[in-house]
């Protein structure tokens, strides 16, 4: 099976296929997240998020996604998520610097990213 045709099944569906290498896909947009491998050693296999992978086919694997949704879902973010790191510029009224100092681990990582 190719990508092309896995598509057009999954899309007929109201589904959203995503092509995340040439051999793992998923199946986003319903109440379920499922990845899929088309071709493995014991062929065609699925996961539903949260479980164990299974065999099956393509008809198993939408149907493990469930109905489309009518909004995409939206995470909460965290509490803590307005508040800027301490390397971000000036953001509104908060004013953020760099620590003078910092321990060997943190400069270390600074120097790599």
């Amino acid at each position: 099976m190719k990508f092309s045709q896995f598509r057009m099944m999954v899309e007929a569906k109201g589904l959203t296929a995503r092509e995340c290498r040439p051999d793992h896909w998923q199946i986003i947009g319903g109440r379920n997240l499922v990845n899929v491998w088309p071709h493995t050693r014991r062929g065609f296999r699925m996961q539903q998020a949260g479980s164990k992978s299974t065999g099956g086919n393509v008809e198993e694997a939408i149907r493990l996604a469930g109905t489309p949704l009518e909004e995409p879902v939206q995470r909460e973010s965290a509490p803590h998520s307005n508040v800027p790191a301490p390397w971000e510029p000036v953001r509104g009224d908060i004013v953020c610097s760099r620590p003078a100092r910092v321990g060997l681990i943190r400069w270390l990582w600074r120097l790599l990213w």
